[in-house]
């Protein structure tokens, strides 16, 4: 269950930046976002989702 809640939070992440940036035809909106995604959300997120397999959630 912690797994889907983890899963959840990442899609909804992306789909802020792509929907953001279609919405505002921005094309560095998209590269900020993705570059954000890549060098900062997604080391945060395999350590949160070592502690999800674990059972051990802290949000």
């Amino acid at each position: 269950m912690h797994l889907i809640y983890f899963y959840f939070r990442l899609l909804l992440g992306l789909s802020i930046i792509f929907g953001g940036a279609v919405l505002f035809n921005s094309p560095f909106l998209l590269v900020f976002g993705l570059f954000g995604l890549f060098f900062i959300i997604i080391p945060k997120f395999r350590t949160l989702r070592q502690n999800a397999l674990r059972g051990n959630v802290p949000f």
